[in-house]
Order: structure tokens, then sequence, then C-alpha cells
């Protein structure tokens, strides 16, 4: 059971949407600038692992995360935005000009005072904020016009981005920040940009960079705008009919239209492959390929593949739209995607989310490996058993970090809204009879059996609140690299009663094998050795108390 908050800013401003209430922010991939929020070490994380400081760790919800090249942002249900990584030309928007390795609160003072924020968007080494007013704000790198305050001034503060021209008398619904430029939707279903232009990327038929929001060239649109995105030079509106309109670079094909044509204004998507019978219900956009959302829960990509980020098991470029649904997506309802530097994530209606493309940082959240030109489920790492993805964002620019929110089942996030009682521990005996209708350890109910070959035995299915007919390998606690030291941490869950956890190590795979202490306080485990050597080997072992 997961408990829900209604969120009133959801979708176009005008609606009531539910989101998940007890959640955390978790990340993985790059760290070198302290972008993951780690207060100490600078390694990659190769698989999810918990942010601290907001969400849940400051009694709110935390409604949304963004990941831009160096830095991160999160939002909470309060209106609080806090920000972590580099500081580099002001993008945390802290005004002490110091990178922070732990969330800490944007400046509010000015511009944001008396203002609700309600969506963040984190460019290159730029941010943006929307109010709840319809108003925007920004901050950080502003050499090209990126903040939309009428100058090239480089801002550590949040600045208010120029009603005078193109948003005069508009109210803004969504934001997107690419590289070094932005985008804002306005109620009216008009679209407004500023900031690098020498691509196209604002769409206004020029290549002059613009430091005050300009109007899109909407004249090819067959419908109204609904959503937009950005990535590295380009730029994306999904219409009210269900058709993409793309403009700005285009070296790889990721416009879409079948071209390597740079274009100054919007064209539309080529309709092909998987789009002639399906639309767009949502984008994602990477620096030089595009993924989008399809109406019947499937995914479709075009653009660079040379790390295999289109997801559909080549390596080549593609100029118009393919199929993406093999591999960990196979059998699965997409609900949203998230587009990296070269690499993408999905999020599907179950909770899990799906990767692809290049893994040199950990991106993939596979705790190590190799790229992957086909979609390979994210492993939960420390997140325990019952977390479940709720949404997911990525560094579209030269970085390689993924953020995501993670929704607590609500057994392991007790409140003072909490009215449901505490969860009932279930004995050995009973949990195999509700599974295998006998309380009997013989047959498929058998401690050691695997009746669902999915290569984790009945008892270990029992220790993780696991379901013994379903595959869920990818749920079980793995080993991590963290802070120089390879990690196995867990929550046991609250409904299991008389295991025994424990780990081991050894220097080869065959041993011999070395109980480790449990460090953690119970109900947490917690198990390290240090890589201080040229390989080490480590084991979760699980038992029955006498």
């Amino acid at each position: 059971n997961y408990r829900f908050v209604v969120n009133y800013y959801g979708g176009s401003g005008n609606d009531l949407v539910l989101q998940w209430a007890d959640t955390i922010a978790a990340g993985w991939g790059a760290n070198d600038q302290g972008q993951l929020g780690a207060a100490t070490g600078r390694e990659p994380w190769l698989s999810p692992t918990k942010i601290a400081g907001v969400g849940k760790d400051r009694g709110v919800t935390l409604f949304a995360t963004s990941a831009g090249y160096l830095h991160s942002l999160a939002l909470d249900s309060d209106g609080v935005v806090s920000t972590w990584g580099s500081n580099l030309f002001g993008a945390l928007g802290t005004g002490d000009g110091v990178s922070h390795a732990a969330p800490a609160a944007v400046d509010a003072s000015g511009v944001l005072a008396g203002k609700r924020v309600v969506a963040i968007a984190a460019g290159g080494f730029h941010s943006l904020a929307l109010g709840s007013d319809g108003t925007v704000v920004a901050w950080g790198y502003n050499n090209f016009g990126q903040l939309g305050n009428g100058t090239t001034t480089t801002s550590g503060v949040p600045v208010a981005v120029d009603v005078s021209g193109a948003l005069a008398g508009k109210t803004v619904v969504e934001i997107a920040a690419g590289q070094y430029h932005s985008l804002a939707l306005c109620s009216d279903g008009t679209l407004v940009t500023w900031g690098l232009n020498g691509a196209g990327a604002l769409g206004d038929g020029t290549t002059t960079n613009r430091p005050v929001p300009v109007a899109v060239d909407l004249s090819g649109a067959t419908s109204p705008v609904a959503s937009i995105a950005a990535g590295g030079n380009q730029s994306f509106a999904l219409l009210q009919d269900g058709s993409l309109l793309a403009w700005g670079f285009n070296d790889h094909g990721q416009l879409g239209d079948g071209t390597t044509t740079t274009r100054l204004s919007p064209v539309l998507v080529t309709v092909a492959g998987p789009l002639t019978d399906r639309k767009v219900t949502g984008i994602a956009a990477g620096y030089a390929h595009t993924v989008v959302l399809l109406n019947d829960g499937t995914l479709a990509a075009w653009g660079i593949n040379d790390r295999g980020q289109l997801g559909d098991g080549m390596n080549g470029d593609r100029l118009v739209p393919v199929t993406v649904s093999a591999g960990a997506l196979a059998g699965k309802t997409v609900v949203s995607a998230a587009a990296g530097k070269d690499y993408t994530l999905a999020l599907c209606a179950d909770g899990t989310l799906a990767a692809w493309g290049a893994n040199a940082e950990g991106e993939l959240g596979q705790g190590g490996g190799g790229d992957s030109n086909l979609p390979v489920a994210v492993l939960p790492g420390s997140l325990g058993v019952g977390a479940r993805f709720s949404g997911v964002t990525s560094s579209f620019a030269s970085s390689q970090h993924v953020l995501a929110t993670v929704a607590l089942p609500e057994s392991s996030a007790p409140s003072a809204l909490q009215i449901k009682s505490s969860p009932v521990p279930v004995t050995l005996a009973d949990w195999r009879l509700a599974h295998f209708s006998t309380a009997e350890n013989a047959g498929d109910a058998a401690d050691l059996a695997d009746p669902d070959h999915d290569g984790v035995t009945n008892l270990m299915e029992y220790a993780f609140n696991l379901d013994p007919k379903k595959s869920d390998l990818g749920s079980l606690p793995v080993v991590q690299a963290r802070d120089g030291e390879l990690v196995i941490e867990f929550t046991a869950p609250e409904t299991v009663t008389g295991i025994l956890y424990g780990a081991s190590t050894a220097t080869g795979p065959a041993g011999p094998w070395q109980a480790l202490p449990d460090e953690g306080v119970a109900p947490l485990h917690r198990f390290h050795i240090p890589m201080d050597r040229t390989h080490g080997f480590m084991r979760l072992e699980i038992g029955t108390a006498p």
C-alpha cells in the first residue's frame, strides 16, 4: 500500500493529480562534482541510491527532480527548491558562490519571495523555476541570454524572466531548459524561447541569440501546443492532435524529419514506422537523440545511436522513428521516458525502470557492466524491496547522472497521517500455505525450490517479501561500490519473521568465505569490505532461526 497526495499543479496547471506521498530522491551515475548529493566521495554510483535531505526527509512530498550538466534540482510539495552539485556560473542559485555536495535551498529572498514554485528545469549551467502565478525565474550561466532577463550577465541568484515582449500578458504552464536555451509554453497554446540560437534552437526563423523571450514560429502547426521538450541544441513541441514539431540542430537526424538538415523553424516529425498508426503523448530529448511515448504505452526513437541509446538492438543513426520494445520492455506499458547524453530510461506502469545506451559511469543502474543497445532493468540497489519509481529525469548535456523520485510502501514510511495498522508478521509456514496451499517444506514449497525459475529460492523470496511465482531477481539487494568500499545494505521487510540475515567475503569465487559483521541496526542490515585489493567477493546469506 502506498499513500497518495493531490497535487493541484500537475499538467496544464488546472488539473488535480495524484502523486505518491512518501517519496525520496534517488540517483546514480557520475558523481565527480557531487551532483548525486553525497557529502563524501566522488566515485560513480552504479545503482540507485537514496539522496538525503529532500522529500520525506523534510517531512513533505517530493514532487520532481531535474538533472543539469553538473548540478541537480529537487522540488518539494511546500514549494521549496533544493539544489546540489557544481555551482559553476551560479548554477545552484544559492547566492553563496560555493558548490554543495548535499541539498541546499535556492535563494528565495529576491524574485522568489512570496512565490510558490510548481515546476523546475535544469539546463547546462542554468536553471528555471515556474511559479504558481504563471511567471518564470532563472539563474546561472547567461552568456547567450538563456536567463531571459534582457542581459547576458550570469547570476548566482534567481532573476525574473522578462515579460515585456513575447510573454506580455501570458501565463506560463510548462518550462524546459536546453543546454544553453530555454522554452516556455503558455496557457493559450503559444510557445516562447530565449537564449542560444546559433543552430536555430529558438525556432524563430533566425540564428540570432535572444536575451528576452521571442515567439516560436508555429505557422506549420496543425493544432495548439500541448507540451514541450529541449535537447542539447534542438527543441520539440507536441501538439494536441498527437503530431510533433521539431527544430534546431539536426546533424544526426535528431529532429526526425528524415534528413540531417538543421531547421531554423519548426518542421513536422516524419510519420513513419511506429508513428504510422499511433499518436505521440510524451517527449524526451537527449543531446542528439529523441525518444517519444506513444498512446499505446510503447516507445519510438531516432537520432544518434553510437552507444545504443535508441534501444532497437542496433548501433547506427536513425533518421526516422524506430520501435523500442524488446529486452526489459517486453510486455511492459511505459508511462514516461528520459533521455541523457547518450542513454535513455523508461518508467513503466508497474513502477520499474528500464535503461539502455552508454554505461561508462553506471548510467544504466546495473551495478556495473558495459553499454547496452537493448533495454535492461534498472536494479533497485539499496532502495529496498517495495520501493517503486514514480519519476525519472536525466542530464542531456555532457554529464552522465540520473535522478529519480521513488515511492515507499506505507509500511516503511509511517507518519501522522497513516491510518492503517502496522503490518502483521507472517510465519514461513503461513507464507508457504498462502502461496502453495501447504505449510510443509516439500515440493514447490520447499525452501530451496525455485518454482518461477528466476534463480531466487523460496527462502530468499520469503526473506525479502517477494513473489515465488513471479520472476523478481532484480528486487534483491545488490553489492554496491561506495566511498572506497563494497557494500550490501538493505532493510528487512516488517512482515518477515524468523529469518537470519548475513553476508560473507572471500578473495576468490570459490572461497574460503569469512563471515562479515552486521553494522546495521535492525531492521537495517549493512555489510561492507574495503576496496583495497585487486579483487574481492561478497555474498548475501539467508537462514532460519533455530
